[in-house]
């Protein structure tokens, strides 16, 4: 099956603090990520004039969220406009616009959970919750580095991270694959997977590891078998049998002795109040 990747040279923020987006215009670029964002740096933010692929973003409503779903040309709706506006969505805390975005059978795979979250109702219960975390000055900052297509659906690559008040936060970049069904009067959400970068970063220590754990699998390679059929039943049992008995004892007893420093400090706090009331 042919496949086309573009990569369109468009760097976008989806900043609800600001008064518009700003835009890179570029040509078709085939550097890497970091030269990318050393031209950035030196050519300057200019503005996309281009209505098609301006958000527009402004305080106080998503007039282009607005003027873009109530639009009668549905063909005009590009992959990246629904992946912009997504993140646009995100940043204005607007989840129930966000569903526009989203195809019912959608699934959001963010790799720093368990399993992937089904459903639309499901990924929006996880954005209901993502939103409230944020605050109300974290935003997502996110580019656009790839685009492609097949058959049956669009693919859409990103690189993100988050702002406080327009200052990086680190520990917090990242790269999204969208995956954008073709089916629906406008391009929809359907799947995405989500790789976040990690806090620790164990370096060449990862790479003995891997050495470590290659040599096990070879050497025990029916086991190996065994144990990569069902891994997470596997350590669930081994916790249950090895660990788990040391470790709810600790945890029962470090949940009562703050249960009992809550008591204790609120009985203190309760005579204070008391005394307080006497002096007055």
């Amino acid at each position: 099956m042919a496949v086309s990747m573009v990569f369109p040279g468009q760097v976008f923020r989806t900043n609800a603090c600001s008064n518009s987006l700003k835009m890179l215009p570029l040509p078709v670029y085939k550097g890497t990520t970091q030269q990318m964002h050393a031209l950035t740096k030196t050519k300057g933010m200019l503005k996309y004039s281009n209505k098609r692929n301006t958000i527009g973003i402004r305080p106080g409503g998503n007039h282009r969220l607005q003027a873009i779903l109530s639009s009668t040309n549905k063909s005009d709706f590009t992959p990246s406009d629904t992946v912009e506006q997504f993140y646009e969505c995100i940043n204005y805390k607007n989840v129930t616009k966000l569903g526009q975005f989203l195809a019912n059978d959608c699934v959001y795979e963010d790799f720093s959970f368990p399993k992937p979250f089904q459903g639309k109702k499901e990924v929006l219960n996880y954005f209901q919750q993502l939103t409230k975390s944020m605050g109300d000055n974290i935003e997502f900052n996110a580019e656009i580095i790839s685009k492609g297509e097949e058959d049956d659906h669009f693919t859409i690559a990103v690189y993100w991270y988050l702002d406080w008040n327009k200052i990086q936060i680190p520990f917090t970049k990242g790269f999204s694959i969208f995956i954008l069904s073709k089916r629906e009067a406008r391009p929809l959400i359907k799947k995405a997977q989500v790789v976040i970068e990690p806090p620790l970063k164990p370096g060449s220590l990862a790479l003995n590891l891997l050495k470590i754990v290659a040599s096990v699998f070879d050497a025990f390679p029916e086991a190996t078998k065994w144990f990569l059929r069902s891994p997470h039943v596997i350590l669930n049992r081994i916790f249950s049998l090895f660990l788990a008995p040391f470790i709810k004892p600790l945890l029962a007893c470090y949940i009562s002795l703050w249960k009992f420093i809550v008591v204790t400090l609120s009985f203190a706090f309760n005579i204070y109040l008391q005394i307080s009331k006497f002096f007055k």
